[in-house]
């Protein structure tokens, strides 16, 4: 933690997230540059400071926005004050030879709330596999899903309905009569395209070789696909894959 001028602890790891790689703090601030007025220089100074994840030193700074580094000395604590003063929740703070700006560390939970949900909001590679088999493939059923992919679905395709990624579009002809999943509208939304045609080809992720996918990994023949009529969706309960048995026993 670092202290600001007021004795708050500042949260360095909360800083604005951004790439941007440190000029050479010999850079040469004596060099002819584009004048700013007071007000446009600390503009351009607090837009760099709000992209930058890592101090940066006033002469590198200087260097980025066209000014002298005694005139962009002055606007930084200039800056400070005014963040002060105005109650911010977050300071200029200087860190390595450098300046950064910092959020209090008060405002901390509120952050890692945010930095959690956007965790949670990232798909695993393992549904983003089962999200592309399904994006090409539909409408499939979980079986088939599992046949490509190799493991079991089950987790995976509860978390891609719960994100309205994907829906039940039908019931297959084939025996126990399985679910049928494809995409939605948010899953094109999500992906910035208008339709699946949009998607890179298939061939260029077909299997090598020339080899043909097994059987479980082709679509199946349009007749054997029955529509669902509209409103009648299976709840939860009725998603699970029914449990086929066979009346001689189970199968070896």
């Amino acid at each position: 933690m670092i202290e600001n001028l007021e004795g708050q602890e500042l949260v360095p790891d909360t800083a604005p997230a951004a790439g941007w790689a440190m000029v050479d703090e010999a850079a040469k601030a004596d060099e002819p540059c584009v004048p700013l007025d007071p007000a446009e220089l600390r503009g351009a100074i607090e837009a760099v400071l709000f992209s930058v994840s890592e101090p940066i030193a006033i002469r590198a700074l200087a260097d980025v926005v066209g000014a002298g580094v005694h005139d962009v000395r002055a606007a930084v604590e200039e800056l400070r004050l005014e963040y002060i003063d105005a109650q911010r929740a977050f300071r200029i703070e200087d860190i390595a030879g450098g300046v950064q700006l910092l959020t209090l560390s008060k405002y901390d939970p509120w952050i890692r709330r945010l930095r959690q949900r956007e965790k949670e909001s990232r798909l695993t590679p393992a549904a983003l596999e089962s999200l592309a088999v399904i994006a090409y493939k539909q409408p499939i059923s979980k079986a088939d899903l599992e046949g490509i992919r190799g493991v079991g679905c089950g987790p995976t395709l509860k978390t891609l309905l719960e994100r309205g990624l994907i829906q039940i579009v039908g019931r297959s002809e084939a025996l126990g009569r399985p679910l049928l999943y494809g995409t939605t509208k948010r899953f094109l939304e999500s992906f910035g395209i208008s339709t699946v045609r949009e998607l890179p080809q298939p061939e260029l992720l077909e299997h090598p070789a020339g080899l043909e996918p097994p059987v479980s990994a082709r679509p199946p023949p349009a007749e054997s696909i029955v529509e669902l009529p509209e409103g009648s969706v299976p709840d939860a309960q009725e998603r699970e894959e029914p449990a086929i048995t066979d009346p001689q026993g189970p199968l070896s």
